[in-house]
């Protein structure tokens, strides 16, 4: 396989959530766009992290108050990126729709991450396992937080192949080294789009990854040490500003 040159790689990162549960806080702004530090935006951290990595071409999915998104970073070109728009009107068709819907905006492969989420990762481990298997996809899976409120993948442990998806609700009350909660990072090929049904609000865990697995499409898992945030509510909000300006102590 060809290396993968990350200048030429987009990488799509959610923002059509209706931010429901972060409201207050997000009756006027989107909270991708919530500052986690003085004068930086959540989303802008994602992508000068991503940015440090080589990557430079990005498309943001939009749905609720899509301004505060598209005013702030326009097309990228004074961050240095490059930065497309997926609007999505009427009704948000989550991640699996989402991702439909911008398919021809998007590379082969291509990296999905989820916009909400605070992270320091090194992606290098991830690329050079999708490298060296030759499969469709890796999925990033940690041992964080309840398995009961995110969907598991089994896996082997030897060749990383997940074995199985399992969705919520599911009876999985502990992760252990076969089995670990999906942690919403993904390098995936773009033939994964096939199995998505177009114009149709679907999500790509709960819908459509178990299907994918179950027919034989060769996707990997890879743990990850490191830890990440899901910013969902106005409590996980404040401890995240907190725990941010600690990862930067640590540099």
């Amino acid at each position: 396989m060809t290396p993968l040159d990350r200048s030429k790689m987009t990488i799509m990162i959610t923002g059509a959530g209706l931010s429901t549960r972060m409201r207050p806080l997000t009756d006027n702004i989107h909270k991708i766009m919530l500052p986690i530090a003085p004068g930086l935006p959540m989303l802008e951290h994602t992508l000068n992290l991503m940015k440090q990595q080589g990557f430079k071409n990005f498309v943001v999915n939009t749905h609720y108050l899509p301004h505060t998104i598209t005013d702030y970073f326009g097309d990228g070109k004074k961050f240095g990126l490059n930065i497309a728009y997926s609007h999505e009107s009427g009704e948000p068709l989550e991640v699996g729709g989402g991702l439909k819907k911008a398919a021809h905006l998007l590379s082969d492969p291509f990296m999905l991450i989820y916009g909400d989420h605070l992270h320091f990762l090194d992606f290098d481990p991830f690329f050079e396992l999708y490298e060296k298997s030759g499969g469709a996809g890796v999925i990033a899976l940690s041992d964080q937080g309840n398995p009961l409120e995110g969907e598991v993948a089994e896996f082997n442990k030897d060749s990383y192949r997940i074995i199985r998806w399992y969705t919520r609700p599911h009876n999985i009350k502990k992760v252990s080294d076969t089995h670990l909660r999906n942690a919403g990072f993904y390098i995936l090929s773009k033939s994964i789009l096939d199995h998505i049904p177009a114009n149709k609000k679907v999500s790509l865990d709960k819908e459509i990854m178990s299907g994918i697995i179950e027919s034989g499409v060769p996707l990997y898992g890879l743990k990850i040490e490191d830890p990440f945030i899901d910013i969902g509510t106005p409590e996980r909000y404040e401890y995240a500003k907190k725990w941010y300006q600690e990862q930067l102590g640590k540099e």
